[in-house]
């Protein structure tokens, strides 16, 4: 239990903390591969994101809410910092958690990401979804605007996007042949 509400998170390995974030759908299993390659020189956090696996969609329905939501859990785990992996579905409360927190993102990595601009997703469409088949109508008009909005060159103007290179986690003959 955090300040924001229950959380299931999983946890391996020892050394710096990495908050890896599943896609969708999932939960904290999606990312079991990844944490146990990294498992030998950092510590792996594996969060179930709000509304997957064991944790409550209370605890965090925004992007936004959810990056509060690990922040909470990390305060519980007495963790300082980490280095955020937000995976497809993962990404936008991974690239919040790094917005909002800066002090305690040591690196953001990005895998697959869903563009959150090109999916917005508005709260009282999160309430509506518990009525019986609306979900299903719900995410297939969200699929057919997706598509119009990725079809279309100016949805995607004015986006930035900001890397943090770590050293300790980036191997430098990799991080000379990266293309920011």
């Amino acid at each position: 239990e955090t300040t924001r509400g229950p959380i299931e998170i999983a946890r391996a390995g020892t050394g710096p903390a990495v908050l890896l974030v599943h896609g969708t759908p999932g939960s904290w299993r999606q990312a079991v591969g990844l944490a146990e390659d990294l498992g030998d020189e950092f510590e792996v956090l594996l969060p179930s994101r709000p509304g997957y696996g064991a944790t409550p969609l209370s605890t965090g329905l925004t992007a936004e809410e959810q990056a509060d939501a690990y922040v909470a859990a990390l305060d519980e785990l007495e963790i300082s910092d980490v280095a955020v992996v937000g995976i497809s579905g993962g990404a936008p409360s991974a690239a919040e958690f790094a917005a909002h927190y800066g002090e305690r993102t040591r690196a953001l990595v990005l895998a697959c990401p869903v563009a959150k601009h090109l999916m917005p997703l508005q709260r009282s469409w999160i309430v509506q979804l518990g009525i019986p088949g609306l979900a299903e109508v719900a995410f297939f008009l969200g699929r057919l605007r997706a598509k119009r909005r990725i079809n279309d060159p100016s949805a995607v103007e004015g986006s930035e996007v900001v890397i943090k290179r770590v050293p300790e986690l980036v191997p430098q003959d990799v991080a000379q042949n990266a293309h920011y």
